[in-house]
């Protein structure tokens, strides 16, 4: 997948992409979670094809 350089330059420092971005979706779970879900309503929705 084609990617943007950084729009500076410095001279010693080569630029490199350590990862690719995240798929969609990818850490709905996790962010879930993180605001409170249960498992239980993280099962539902994704069994409701929200997440």
């Amino acid at each position: 997948m084609p990617r943007f350089a950084p729009p500076l330059k410095f001279s010693e420092f080569e630029f490199a992409i350590e990862r690719s971005a995240p798929r969609p979706g990818e850490h709905s779970e996790e962010i879930l979670r993180g605001a409170g879900y249960r498992t239980e309503e993280i099962d539902a929705l994704r069994a409701q094809k929200v997440i």
